[in-house]
């Protein structure tokens, strides 16, 4: 009785503790809960909407966010969203009513132009009316370093051309890469919280990514030096990664070529971007190229006071120059005077003449030496561990840009000396662009074979490559090979082991590839609610066999996969120590084949995968029936796989169009021919889409014509592939075998008249 009674005594005194203590954060939360009205969005202007503050309490005008509708792959129709960074509150969000009447979060009023605190559970919808109208919002945090809030509200901006431009700040930011806006407001997240300051000028930068994606990457400049994540620079470059369906590519090298002693290698942080309160993604914060203190290349920029002998970086950049000082090599490439830029030359500004040719003469030496020299000529110029260094970092990635652009070289004025230098711009390495170069036998997503060391320009093998064929040996009595060869063992081989199996901490910057991705796991989530990406993992030139799902985590495994099986083959010609991954605990086993079939009325009801309505694999990532519809017959169906996964029509499709069932319940293909028609059916990523079947339509272009005999011989000849629908196609006089009989067949059936 004694030792119950002092257990009620203990848990009574330990319930009025906890009682105590829960008073205490209460009111703590309370005291940090206040609302600053002097830190209400200035930049709301007459739109209407909800905003919420970056940071509860916080007295910045700039980090405010508006809600919005997205329409990424990860968004729900008639949601609204917010996205807070990673140092707001876990449970309470400032929002601001920008409306002209009260809005009701969960039954808490905002009067219009007034802000308050509200608490929030992450991902849970909250209801929001407005008068007779309801809306859900969800709000999610972020999990980057930092987030960087710009604005301007001055909606009159002179563009590249002179000209004045009456639009909002966005827009003109976008409409041309060479716009530029000065002045520009701006607040950075970090470990010190909200920071607010100004910019000296922001601009649109980028090639591919700049003209094929409306995710948008930028160039920003501080009057200061400015500490963005875990970065301190002048200049940054916001990388969009939006050809990189796992945004993790360019961090992922840079961090490795710093592991591996590349100089100058990016120092970078994930970041989320915000523009005039509209969430534009995840992007990758990075210093921009340049020399000088704090900035990627870490030498001084003498360059003002001295027509020669100053340090310098070029890029050698056969397609993007037109807008830069460029000058062109004996061998044809062009390189780019990067740094320091020559701003004036072009206008004619005298005074930056000897500097332009000091560097177009300097460079010269350094291809002479590569294309006309000897390798004892190239070691008096080059660092030649640093080229074989970049080498195998554009080569181990399969770069489809390696040695065309972003394709750098930073000469050091007092050593007398090129260093290959620094590695860029790495979105397309890794398995991600599917491109075969000029010279090269297998595609740059392929995880076999040699890129850069073979790919040529105007048959002129790139400057990477070239040092395979300058003759002789090194100072030290090596070829370019050997050197490669002892880097890869003593460099690349550990920080590989790291890439795929995680490091011991405080060694370096470079994690696993699953440690990156799950870094920036809520990020990228919040990123695809606003944008759609291409699945470029589906790609069956690969190489790999084994079939990913069609979502981030399989994009990240394809990635991990990629990477070892090129570190693998690599290894295996160098003859060192194949790369092993006793344990990765993230991956997955390789999924089982997926089969394909149609379901509904007229192929054996919508339960029943019947194995007569399966679909052949075409051997190029689709699937394909060629089924017969039967006269006055009713067909009404859609395409199921294996995992119960439905497939819609591709009711833009021309042909298909004719197929959609009148009623377009649950968009079901549909028809009831007069008379019998054969037509082959093919499933391509989402969608599937109907087309006549006609023997001899090799092409596929519903008709049979010349070009498919003229194509039947390039096939016949090994100039080209054909998918197996192709080849069955081909098959024009139906002997199971496709030879330069069909062709005449063909040929012979044009000429009979109609």
């Amino acid at each position: 009785m004694k030792f119950n009674y002092s257990k009620k005594i203990i848990s009574l005194f330990l319930c009025i503790s906890i009682i105590l203590s829960l008073g205490i954060v209460a009111n703590a939360v309370e005291e940090t809960a206040t609302v600053n009205a002097d830190a209400y969005p200035y930049f709301a202007g007459d739109n209407s909407g909800i905003f919420a503050h970056g940071n509860v309490g916080s007295d910045s005008k700039e980090a405010w966010q508006k809600w919005e509708n997205f329409a990424g792959i990860n968004a729900k129709t008639n949601v609204k969203y917010l996205f807070l960074p990673a140092i707001s509150s876990d449970t309470q969000v400032e929002l601001y009513n920008n409306y002209s009447e009260s809005v009701f979060v969960n039954g808490t009023e905002i009067k219009p132009q007034t802000a308050e605190i509200v608490g929030y559970i992450e991902g849970e919808p909250i209801t929001v009316t407005r008068g007779a109208t309801e809306y859900t919002l969800e709000i999610y945090k972020s999990d980057t370093e930092s987030s960087i809030y710009i604005n301007d509200i001055t909606n009159s901006y002179v563009d590249c051309d002179g000209n004045t431009v009456n639009t909002d700040f966005y827009s003109f930011l976008t409409e041309n890469k060479e716009n530029s806006v000065s002045g520009s407001g701006c607040a950075i997240t970090g470990s010190k919280g909200i920071e607010n300051t100004t910019l000296k000028k922001i601009k649109g930068r980028g090639n591919t990514n700049w003209t094929y994606s409306d995710k948008k990457p930028f160039n920003v400049t501080f009057k200061a030096s400015t500490t963005i994540g875990s970065v301190t620079s002048k200049k940054f470059s916001l990388i969009s990664n939006a050809k990189d369906s796992t945004l993790l590519r360019n961090k992922i090298m840079y961090d490795f070529a710093d592991e591996v002693g590349s100089l100058y290698a990016p120092k970078s942080s994930f970041v989320d971007f915000y523009v005039n309160g509209i969430y534009r993604g995840c992007y990758l914060s990075t210093q921009k190229v340049d020399l000088g203190k704090n900035s990627m290349i870490a030498l001084q920029d003498t360059s003002d006071t001295q027509d020669s002998d100053f340090n310098f970086t070029v890029e050698v950049d056969v397609w993007n120059y037109a807008n830069d000082v460029y000058f062109k090599t004996n061998k044809k490439y062009v390189v780019v005077c990067k740094s320091p830029d020559l701003d004036g030359y072009n206008e004619g500004d005298q005074t930056m003449v000897p500097k332009y040719n000091y560097i177009k003469e300097t460079y010269q030496k350094l291809e002479d030496a590569l294309y006309n020299g000897t390798m004892a000529d190239l070691e008096n110029i080059c660092d030649i561990n640093s080229l074989a260094t970049m080498y195998l970092l554009q080569d181990f990635g399969k770069n489809c840009d390696g040695g065309y652009t972003s394709t750098y070289f930073t000469y050091n004025a007092q050593e007398k000396k090129f260093y290959a230098s620094p590695l860029w711009d790495c979105d397309s390495m890794l398995g991600a662009v599917d491109c075969t170069r000029d010279g090269c036998s297998t595609s740059t997503c392929n995880y076999k074979g040699w890129t850069t060391r073979l790919a040529t320009f105007n048959r002129t093998v790139n400057p990477y490559g070239k040092a395979f064929t300058t003759s002789g040996k090194t100072s030290e009595g090596k070829t370019f090979e050997d050197v490669c060869k002892e880097i890869w063992q003593d460099k690349f081989v550990p920080a590989i082991n790291i890439l795929l199996n995680g490091g011991t901490p405080n060694m370096g910057k470079l994690k696993s590839i699953n440690q990156y991705a799950d870094s920036i796991g809520k990020s990228t989530y919040n990123n695809y609610i606003m944008w759609d990406f291409a699945w470029y993992c589906s790609n069956n030139n690969s190489g790999l066999t084994a079939r990913y799902s069609k979502d981030y985590s399989g994009e990240v495994q394809h990635l991990y996969d990629w990477t070892e099986a090129r570190a693998n083959w690599i290894s295996d010609y160098y003859n060192s120590e194949i790369i092993t991954t006793p344990t990765n605990p993230t991956s997955t086993e390789p999924e089982p084949e997926i089969d394909y079939f149609i379901q509904g009325d007229g192929f054996g009801g919508w339960i029943v995968k019947d194995k007569n309505y399966q679909l052949k694999d075409n051997g190029d990532g689709t699937y394909y029936i060629d089924i017969t519809f039967k006269a006055d017959t009713y067909y009404k169906f859609k395409i199921v796989d294996s995992n119960n996964t439905y497939y819609d029509p591709d009711l833009t499709d021309e042909v298909t169009l004719k197929y959609v069932h009148k009623e377009g319940i649950h968009n079901n293909a549909g028809c009831t021919p007069t008379e019998d028609t054969k037509v082959t059916i093919t499933l391509k990523n989402d969608k599937f889409y109907v087309a006549f079947y006609e023997l001899g339509d090799v092409n596929e272009d519903l008709s049979v014509d010349i070009k498919d005999a003229t194509a039947i011989q390039k096939y016949l000849v090994e100039l080209v592939a054909f998918s197996n629908r192709a080849k069955a196609n081909a098959d024009f006089n139906e002997n199971d075998v496709v030879d330069i009989r069909d062709v005449t067949t063909i040929q012979k059936s044009l000429l009979q008249p109609e």
